[in-house]
């Protein structure tokens, strides 16, 4: 079981913090690791993302606002810095 379903097991969902180039790297991770947008479609090259990213347990992204993030500290209830993310693939 490689750790981002280790932890998506135990919470559910998973918020990242990405860097200014991170983004595109994020998404490659992403893709890589089997996950969709949250309204299913694929995860294509050309695809942006917001700074605030989050995983969920049913194998979907979805980006999260600052404001959200911010007002919101218990959700997600695990954030990680996705540079400092363990990327077995």
């Amino acid at each position: 079981m490689s750790k981002l379903e280790e932890l998506l097991e135990k919470e559910g969902e998973i918020g990242f913090v990405l860097g200014q180039n991170e983004r595109r790297k994020f998404l490659r991770w992403a893709k890589s690791n089997g996950l969709k947008w949250m309204n299913g479609e694929e995860i294509k090259e050309t695809d942006d993302c917001f700074f605030h990213m989050v995983v969920s347990k049913d194998k979907t992204i979805a980006n999260i606002s600052t404001l959200c993030w911010i007002k919101d500290k218990g959700y997600p209830s695990r954030r990680v810095i996705f540079k400092d993310f363990p990327k077995e693939s």
